[in-house]
């Protein structure tokens, strides 16, 4: 069986070699048939300006023919040796031009398929709204409580405080303090056995945190300014690419 495969690759080696073979013999027959063609009329133009004035006016039918005749069995030759014949260079090498406009164009194709997966991507990802930043109570008896990072009594709650803004910042003040992270308060076990241990979080709905030190509201302000500029850029290259494309079809 292998030998049976080994002989079939010689024999079609073999068939790529007689026709590259033929082809280049086509061509050069081709060439020396162009070649001749000019020297042929060349020849006669010569014979033609070295005639007396008296001996050309006959000439000018019969040069004309022979001419044409020459021309006509060089034009039959090529013709029936086309098929055999490659295509012009200037035919086969792409324009630079065009070329380098197609490749922007499939780079940026590229450019925004990256962009629209991380789009989606980030669209799957949970958020929550922003964290409210507002003064007020709304127990009477909460008038007198003071905020936990700031110490203002009955002005805001603690989630709402503007001078310590973030649960990351808000997590690092209440370790370097002592308190509690579910209940804030000093005294107490700091532990899943506090009270509000099991109290979902007004932002991420989850529980073991207080909803002051939620980290959720940051993360989905991050997640949506990523999204906007992802839509931005996306937007850019859909334009770009509607000016290069019509620039394409301009040259066609």
């Amino acid at each position: 069986m292998e030998d049976f495969f080994a002989t079939l690759r010689q024999l079609k080696a073999d068939c790529l070699k007689q026709e590259r073979e033929l082809q280049e013999t086509t061509q050069q027959e081709i060439l020396n048939a162009l070649k001749s063609m000019n020297e042929a009329i060349k020849e006669v133009n010569d014979k033609v300006e070295q005639l007396e004035p008296a001996q050309k006016q006959p000439q000018p039918a019969m040069v004309s023919i022979a001419i044409e005749a020459k021309v006509e069995e060089e034009r039959e030759i090529i013709a029936q040796n086309a098929e055999f014949m490659e295509p012009l260079v200037v035919d086969e090498e792409m324009d630079d031009e065009e070329e380098a406009l197609q490749k922007e164009i499939n780079e940026l194709e590229a450019e925004l398929a990256d962009l629209s997966r991380h789009r989606r991507e980030l669209a799957r990802r949970r958020t929550c709204p922003p964290r409210e930043y507002r003064a007020g109570v709304y127990s009477p008896r909460e008038k007198h409580m003071p905020c936990t990072f700031c110490g203002i009594r009955g002005h805001h709650y603690s989630d709402s405080c503007t001078r310590i803004r973030t649960g990351k910042e808000r997590k690092a003040y209440l370790e370097s303090r002592g308190r509690c992270k579910n209940c804030l308060e000093i005294e107490c076990e700091r532990s899943d056995n506090c009270e509000k241990a099991k109290i979902p979080c007004f932002h991420c709905k989850e529980t073991g945190h207080h909803s002051a030190t939620c980290t959720l509201p940051e993360t989905s302000l991050q997640i949506e300014a990523e999204k906007n500029h992802c839509e931005m850029a996306m937007n850019d290259i859909r334009q770009r690419l509607r000016n290069l494309r019509t620039a394409r079809e301009e040259r066609n």
